[in-house]
């Protein structure tokens, strides 16, 4: 039979080093799970981290186009913050009402149709902007934002959209976007 001292210290060596495996096994998992999200970063994360940088560098902005783009950057931000903080607002009041003890379902449906005039709205705002941004870009950097409009925006990563009827065709406006806005509101 062995003694206690020498169990103890087989157990405690045992305890270390199951302590060092576990430890290596987190760190391990730790490092490789920050590597897959470094990769595997949308569009849309790359462009709200480097702010404009991504235009300078990856688009190919110049000063003055990087200028222009963050005046335009800035109004949009003015433009699209507080439809989204009404969007919020009015998540909020949809799920109270949904969850509330006799839920009143023409309530959910009102407040439904708020939520997509509203998400309609910041669309028109969005592809307002994308037209403006695009009126300050070469052709050859329209090309790199095409990419990066259908990447950031389309359901399928990587889908690419065919320019029917002629390249960027409706790139500088034919109508006035105020009027775009109208028809939209009737």
């Amino acid at each position: 039979m062995m003694n206690k001292p020498v169990t103890y210290k087989i157990f405690l060596i045992a305890i270390i080093f199951l302590t060092l495996v576990n430890l290596g096994f987190a760190i391990s998992y730790f490092v490789a799970h920050r590597k897959h999200l470094a990769q595997s970063e949308h569009p849309r994360e790359r462009l709200f981290e480097r702010g404009g940088r991504f235009m300078e560098k990856e688009i190919g902005f110049d000063e003055a186009q990087m200028r222009t783009f963050q005046n335009l950057r800035s109004d949009f931000r003015n433009q699209i913050s507080p439809l989204q903080k009404e969007l919020r607002m009015l998540n909020s009041s949809l799920i109270m009402e949904a969850t509330s003890e006799n839920p009143d379902t023409l309530e959910c449906t009102r407040i439904s149709r708020q939520i997509g005039d509203l998400h309609t709205e910041i669309k028109v705002v969005t592809y307002l902007h994308m037209m403006q941004v695009a009126k300050i870009a070469t052709p050859d950097q329209m090309k790199k934002l095409d990419a990066f409009y259908l990447e950031m925006f389309s359901a399928e990563p990587g889908q690419r959209r065919k320019h029917e009827g002629g390249q960027y065709r409706h790139r500088h406006g034919q109508r006035d976007s105020s009027q775009q806005i109208e028809n939209l509101n009737n």
